[in-house]
């Protein structure tokens, strides 16, 4: 009887969480691909509600490149032997917040002059004239488009003995 239980406040919780992806826009197929990207180690369960939470936090870009995202942290957590669930969520982070040394710490390196320098030059401003929400899109937005680089820079992520368990 308890397993039952388990069960169903299981496919309640999935049930919400997915009704959630859908409403903000997420793309199933990205979660397969993020999937595919970090070797089985994390869920399709805990990829959607990562996926959501960076969809709340509209992160520009966040939904196309949400396997990439994936890819990148599951590198990083594979090189230093850390939780690949933990460096998705502070890869998260670090894209929400635009900080430069957590973004570096996932080999994302963004100048922000420039990328301010891009952005008002996308929207017809000067840099002076952007907001301090302008400056931090723009930031998020350099750094997503240096997820290539930053997959180049680190090695892919192995099907080790750690990974395998974890799978």
């Amino acid at each position: 009887f308890p397993v039952t239980i388990y069960v169903a406040e299981r496919g309640e919780k999935f049930g919400s969480i997915a009704a959630a992806f859908e409403k903000l826009g997420g793309d199933n197929n990205q979660i397969v691909e993020a999937k595919k990207a970090v070797l089985g180690v994390v869920d399709s369960f805990t990829l959607m509600q990562v996926a959501n939470e960076g969809l709340h936090k509209q992160i520009p870009g966040f939904n196309e490149n949400f396997a990439k995202i994936a890819d990148v942290a599951n590198r990083v957590a594979d090189a230093t032997g850390t939780d690949a669930v933990a460096s998705l969520n502070g890869l998260v982070d670090a894209l929400s917040s635009g900080r430069e040394m957590a973004l570096k710490s996932y080999g994302i390196v963004v100048n922000q002059e420039e990328a301010y320098r891009k952005y008002a030059d996308a929207i017809g401003k000067t840099t002076d004239a952007l907001t301090d929400n302008q400056k931090k899109e723009a930031v998020q937005l350099a750094a997503i488009g240096q997820l290539d680089a930053a997959l180049t820079k680190l090695a892919p992520a192995g099907d080790s003995v750690k990974n395998a368990l974890d799978a």
